[in-house]
């Protein structure tokens, strides 16, 4: 089994993991594939029966929150909106890679919706562009990413089709948001500086300056019964899993490959194994780049 949409950088996962292992994992009675599968019947299920009790009480379906997803369900929804924007965002990195040209307007808007719209889908339904803080031999750094937890960093770079690019320093892997150091070092300006830099700092202390509530990226509250929560409150892990914040709002299973964290060693959940997130894991949509890493 392959996986377009995953960078295996410097062989951190073995060949044999990747090939043998994390398909029997993924396929197994009790793996991802069989809990999404079971999760989005569970879901559908209770979506049609407040929209029944809805009907039952005169209102219309507007008043049913909208059905939770797994992410494969949100990757394949992005199908309209991705290739109704691509024309656009694949004009902006062409323009951009002509050092010539002068600079797109609204470049860095378009490409920052695509990546925040797929970290939605992703299941991260509480990102957004926010500041953080990172520490690194008793200095204070801020960084823009377009979403921040325990245990992961997701930032934004530049478009690109093609997984292998994500990480050009010339070309998608650009950072949106150069991070400026002290004054006698360069600004860091590509994804995989940021990423090493990353892995040198101590434990990160997260503060959001973005002006919009994560909520505007979950259901609104609305009349009728509350959407179940994904995994149950009981069984979250205590290394920071996100909850949801609206009312009406659901979590569901992300993959639980593991990856490798940029932060000196402690323990950390598993996460997707590659520096940069993207669609590319269903046919019907090609990945932007948005560049990750673990603090």
């Amino acid at each position: 089994m392959t996986y377009d949409s995953l960078v295996n950088h410097g062989d951190y996962l073995s060949a044999h993991y990747l090939a043998e292992v994390l398909p029997k994992d993924l396929k197994a009675k009790d793996g991802l594939l069989a809990r999404w599968a079971a999760f989005e019947e569970q879901e559908r299920r209770r979506h049609a029966d407040a929209l029944a009790e809805a009907r039952r009480q005169g209102l219309g379906p507007d008043s049913v929150p909208p059905r939770a997803r797994t992410p494969r369900e949100g990757l394949r929804a992005l199908h309209g909106p991705y290739f109704a924007g691509r024309a656009a965002l694949a004009q902006d990195a062409e323009t951009l890679a002509d050092p010539d040209a002068p600079e797109p307007e609204g470049w860095r808007k378009r490409f920052t919706e695509s990546h925040l719209d797929t970290l939605h889908a992703l299941g991260y339904t509480e990102a957004h562009e926010q500041s953080v803080t990172v520490h690194r031999a008793d200095r204070a750094y801020t960084l823009q990413v377009a979403h921040a937890e325990p245990g992961l960093y997701a930032v934004s770079c530049g478009w690109t089709t093609e997984p292998d690019a994500a990480l050009d320093p010339d070309g998608a892997g650009r950072l949106l948001h150069p991070v400026d150091l002290e004054a006698s070092a360069a600004p860091l300006e590509d994804a995989k500086a940021l990423t090493d830099f990353l892995f040198a700092c101590d434990t990160p202390r997260a503060t959001s300056s973005c002006s919009s509530a994560a909520s505007s990226s979950s259901p609104t509250a609305s009349p009728g019964p509350r959407a179940a929560t994904w995994p149950p409150t009981s069984t979250r892990p205590s290394t920071g899993a996100t909850t949801a914040t609206a009312a009406n709002s659901t979590r569901w299973p992300r993959c639980s490959a593991p990856t490798r964290c940029a932060s000196p060693p402690r323990a950390a959940r598993p996460r997707s194994p590659a520096s940069s997130t993207s669609p590319a894991s269903t046919p019907s949509a090609s990945p932007p780049s948005c560049a990750k890493a673990c603090a």
